[in-house]
């Protein structure tokens, strides 16, 4: 009867093992098609992420060309500026005031014609481009150019500050040495500065200053005389 018993629990085991090997293959075969769900859902994952970055790169293509061509668009409806002309109002009595002060200084005859020449921009004296003459002529009528352009505004009523202030209007320019020393430019340019009641103040820095016997005669002018030791510029040694 003992070994009916040990006979039956054997052939129970056998019966268990059998079982446990049939789960073991199946386990394998569910454990195999896990693998191959798994690997489609990362394919399907990857695929999902290409068509939403695709679908971006199409939003992103589509809003570029349409920025593009509103560009376009615009830069074919701009319109060329048109080329910048010099224009003035500078007429008949400006020429004759500016004239005026250079017959008086001795720098243009009585017959000789003031012009301002817009192609040039500048004035035309005596016949005779105002740049092509020489520096120290240069540089009295430009002051004189100046000195009008002041006197203009004020005749108008145009804005303009109530002091000018002129560098070196005579240090270059040199007159000849047989000329008598009261009609020179330097001399009567002074004079004429004394002379003249302005609307303005008038401030000349400049070499050159009358002498002392003059100075006496041309009271209207306050001088300031600066020294190495005391100068406009305090400059180091």
């Amino acid at each position: 009867k003992k070994n009916q018993t040990i006979g039956t629990m054997i052939q129970k085991i056998q019966k268990t093992q059998a079982a446990i090997g049939v789960a073991d293959e199946k386990i394998k075969m569910f454990a195999t098609q896990m693998a191959g769900i798994k690997e489609t859902l990362r394919q399907y994952q990857r695929n999902i992420e290409r068509k939403a970055e695709s679908n971006y790169l199409a939003s992103e293509l589509s809003r570029l060309l349409k920025k593009l061509d509103k560009l376009n668009k615009e830069q074919s409806q701009k319109h060329v500026a048109e080329p910048y002309i010099r224009q003035t109002d500078i007429k008949g009595d400006f020429c004759r005031d500016l004239k005026e002060k250079l017959v008086t200084w001795n720098l243009l005859k009585e017959n000789e014609t003031v012009v301002f020449d817009e192609n040039g921009f500048d004035f035309i004296l005596g016949a005779k481009d105002r740049l092509s003459c020489g520096k120290g002529s240069r540089g009295v009528t430009c002051s004189a150019i100046l000195m009008t352009l002041v006197e203009d505004c004020y005749k108008k009523d145009i804005p303009f500050s109530n002091f000018l202030v002129i560098d070196s209007p005579i240090t270059a320019h040199y007159d000849g040495e047989d000329m008598e020393a009261d009609e020179t430019t330097q001399a009567k340019f002074f004079r004429y500065c004394n002379d003249t009641v302005f609307d303005y103040q008038l401030i000349l820095i400049d070499n050159k200053a009358p002498d002392e016997a003059m100075r006496s005669q041309l009271s209207n002018i306050h001088y300031i005389q600066f020294t190495k030791e005391n100068g406009f510029y305090q400059g180091r040694e």
